[in-house]
């Protein structure tokens, strides 16, 4: 029994330890990958003149026409349709929109889409952080990069018995005006 108890303890110093770090690094190195495959590659301004993007993530699209690609593009809009500062717009848009964030490019835009691509991501700043094809696989991607660029909004969840909300962050972390 003295043996027994001696391994199970052993076991839970060593073990459990290892297996968090392993979880946590993954998630680690799965966050890296994605933020560089996010990186800024340039502005919005090289591919469409006389349009503000800026203050939103959007994703421009071109016309959407097959019924497949169309329910997967459907199900990505309906995901992030909440989110505060996500567009989705539309090249040519014909039919109902799928909601009041999916709006279309005007007709008199001049856009200049990269070879064969039918979809950027565009972040709050203006940059173009990926481009993706009509394949479900990068629809796929174009989730997991949205997840990534959408700003989250500051969680104030420290509560005052006075009622007044405290801000999460230490103060050295704060930007002053």
């Amino acid at each position: 029994m003295k043996y027994i108890s001696a391994i199970a303890v052993t076991a839970l110093i060593i073990i459990v330890p290892f297996g968090s770090w392993y979880y946590l690094q993954t998630g680690m190195d799965y966050r890296r990958a994605l933020n560089e495959e996010v990186a800024p590659k340039g502005s919005i301004d090289q591919y469409v003149a006389g349009i503000d993007l800026k203050g939103q993530t959007t994703v421009l699209a071109k016309p959407i026409t097959r019924s497949g690609l169309k329910d997967s593009v459907t199900q990505f809009y309906e995901q992030y349709e909440g989110a505060p500062t996500f567009v989705f717009m539309e090249q040519g848009l014909s039919g109902t929109p799928m909601g009041e964030r999916h709006l279309a490019l005007p007709d008199s835009l001049s856009i200049t889409w990269p070879e064969g691509v039918n979809f950027m991501a565009v972040d709050t700043s203006g940059a173009v952080r990926a481009t993706y094809t009509n394949s479900k696989e990068s629809i796929t991607k174009m989730i997991e990069h949205m997840a990534i660029l959408l700003p989250r909004p500051s969680n104030k969840d420290v509560k005052m018995r006075n009622g007044k909300d405290v801000d999460a962050k230490p103060s050295f972390m704060k930007k002053e005006d």
